[in-house]
């Protein structure tokens, strides 16, 4: 905490315990507020004094470790197959409800309640893929073959037929990426002109998937995209990247030590906070965590004064460490992440700061 300290004359301090030691006080003293303090300021011609007790309130947490509230189950629906997504400091989830309809609630990340559950009208519930991302601030998803597209994420419109799947953009990039049903991995940023990159390679991932684009801290002129995804393989998660100045997408070759392999997971969700790439799903047992690009990931351990330059303290809430339930994820622009399971409730955690001065 920062201290402000105004006085005319010697401004000193001491602790209940040693009130015999007094220490002058300079502005860029640390003072520790976990014991009792006193203040105690002198005139100049020290005739006269006045001593001061401080009481701070002190709440002890580990710095720089994820704190969870919630769970929060005010108008939040029962849905299944959740797709979170954030646009503007509106949270959007998309799902089923329990009789198959395609339906989403939302909610400002600051103020108010979730408002229930509201069908999404205008795309039919058969072949419906609980896959929404947005794109130039406006929502798109596919259904049986054809990408639709929404201004409110309840009403939708067909944009193109053809479409066999899309990919979640994570930071709303301004491209569109998605699987044609020829098997071409196509990309747009306009819904009208699309390009065609390349045939699908075995291993491509086709039907979960999330991709993150940001610039490389050599070039900022150049942008690395890094593909996650589910695959045929049930073992581990497909991982692909993709320079902006690369014409094709490119597998990441799976790490030696198979722990350092990130497993497939069913309803898995993949964000992007501090910087690094964050995968959490059911059967994960918790955060999986990369800071090479998707190369290697850590499982998240719990907070440890070794944790070095690891976000080890990345844990799930509590009552999600043991849980079977699914569940889906997501960040806002004002450093939270938000947790949303098929049960009903819905967690919301952030990182306690520790800043130097």
């Amino acid at each position: 905490m920062t201290t402000n300290v105004y006085a005319i004359g010697v401004v000193g301090y001491f602790y209940a315990e040693n009130p015999d030691v007094v220490y002058v006080w300079r502005a860029y003293d640390s003072i520790d507020f976990t014991r009792k303090v006193y203040f105690r300021v002198a005139s100049t011609d020290k005739s006269y004094e006045r001593t001061y007790e401080v009481d701070v309130n002190i709440r002890k947490v580990f710095p720089d470790s994820l704190l969870w509230s919630g769970p929060d189950t005010t108008g939040f629906p029962l849905l299944t197959g959740l797709c979170p997504a954030m646009r503007n400091d509106t949270l959007y989830c998309f799902g089923t409800d329990a009789t198959g309809v395609p339906s989403v609630s939302f909610r400002d990340i600051d103020s108010g309640n979730w408002n229930g559950k509201n069908p999404m009208t205008g795309i039919p519930a058969s072949g419906w893929q609980p896959r929404v991302t947005v794109c130039g601030g406006e929502f798109f998803t596919v259904a049986g073959g054809t990408l639709y597209g929404s201004q409110d994420g309840l009403t939708w419109n067909n944009v193109r037929t053809g479409i066999r799947s899309i990919v979640v953009d994570g930071n709303d990039s301004g491209r569109l990426w998605a699987v044609s049903q020829d098997g071409d991995i196509i990309m747009t940023d306009d819904m009208s002109s699309w390009t065609t990159f390349q045939h699908m390679p075995d291993g491509f991932p086709d039907s979960v998937s999330t991709v993150f684009n940001y610039p490389l801290e050599t070039n900022i002129n150049i942008s690395r995209s890094v593909l996650v995804g589910l695959t045929r393989d049930t073992e581990k998660a497909g991982i692909w990247t993709k320079l902006s100045s690369d014409t094709i997408w490119t597998e990441i070759d799976s790490p030696a030590k198979t722990e350092l392999r990130l497993p497939a997971s069913k309803g898995m969700s993949v964000i992007r906070y501090d910087d690094d790439l964050f995968c959490l799903g059911r059967g994960l047992g918790g955060f999986r965590q990369s800071n090479d690009n998707g190369i290697t990931w850590y499982r998240c351990t719990r907070y440890a004064d070794s944790y070095s330059s690891w976000n080890r303290y990345m844990q799930l809430p509590d009552a999600l460490m043991e849980s079977d339930v699914e569940f889906g994820c997501v960040t806002d622009g004002k450093g939270g992440i938000w947790i949303m399971s098929e049960d009903g409730r819905v967690w919301r955690g952030a990182i306690v700061r520790l800043k130097k001065y």
